[in-house]
């Protein structure tokens, strides 16, 4: 059985005894949109509610294997939206930005760069059949299959 809570913790107990937690899945910070058990792995991938943070987890011992961006993720798949360039705004642009957003509001320029991020994973579905988890993007016309390894 896997919960999670308002903070994004996550955790795993066996049914009946839930009150007993078995392992805990902790990297994010702020609420969950994805959660995914993949039985070809064992893994479990997770998403926060903005879907700009994805987290790759072993399923039986909790430890953190990828943590990173959505765009991130879809760059390593070797996909891009083909919207990035008009959405996007150019390095020096967000480190600026970045900055002064840092000095207004005290928040993280890594945060702020993250928050501006156009492409949000919004869901995902493991396909078993054919070894692969399938992803979808915002900003990205196509369903995006990844093979775990």
């Amino acid at each position: 059985l896997l919960s999670a809570d308002r903070e994004g913790h996550i955790r795993s107990s066996m049914w009946p005894l839930a009150e007993v937690i078995s392992t805990y899945y902790l990297a994010h910070v702020s609420p969950l949109q994805v959660v995914l058990p993949l039985t070809i792995g064992p893994l479990l991938l997770s998403a926060n509610t903005s879907g700009h943070e994805v987290c790759l987890f072993h399923s039986s011992s909790g430890a953190l294997l990828s943590q990173q961006t959505s765009t991130q993720l879809l760059g390593a798949l070797g996909h891009e939206p083909a919207s990035m360039a008009s959405v996007a705004p150019s390095a020096a642009s967000a480190a600026s930005t970045a900055r002064k957003d840092e000095r207004k509001t005290g928040t993280p320029a890594g945060v702020s760069e993250i928050s501006k991020d156009p492409v949000r994973l919004e869901a995902a579905c493991e396909c078993p059949a054919m070894n692969a988890v399938a992803l979808a993007f915002a900003n990205v016309a196509a369903v995006v299959f990844a093979r775990p390894s």
